[in-house]
C-alpha cells in the first residue's frame, strides 16, 4: 500500500464529493438525494484514484 496512492485518493475523493454536492444541489436536487449520489461518485473517484496511483508509484 503505497501513502501517496492513499493521500491522493483521500483528496480526490474529498473534493470530487464537495464539488459534485454543491453542483446537484445547485441543480435541484433535494439535499439527501444530492448527498447520496455525491458520496457515491466520489467513493468511486477514490477507489479508482487510489489504484491508478497505486500501480503508478
Amino acid at each position: 500500500m503505497s501513502m501517496t496512492a492513499l493521500i491522493l485518493s483521500f483528496i480526490t475523493g474529498a473534493v470530487s464529493f464537495v464539488w459534485l454536492n454543491v453542483v446537484f444541489t445547485r441543480n435541484g436536487l433535494s439535499r439527501g438525494l444530492a448527498m447520496f449520489l455525491s458520496s457515491t461518485v466520489g467513493s468511486l473517484v477514490s477507489g479508482v484514484v487510489y489504484y491508478a496511483a497505486d500501480a503508478l508509484f
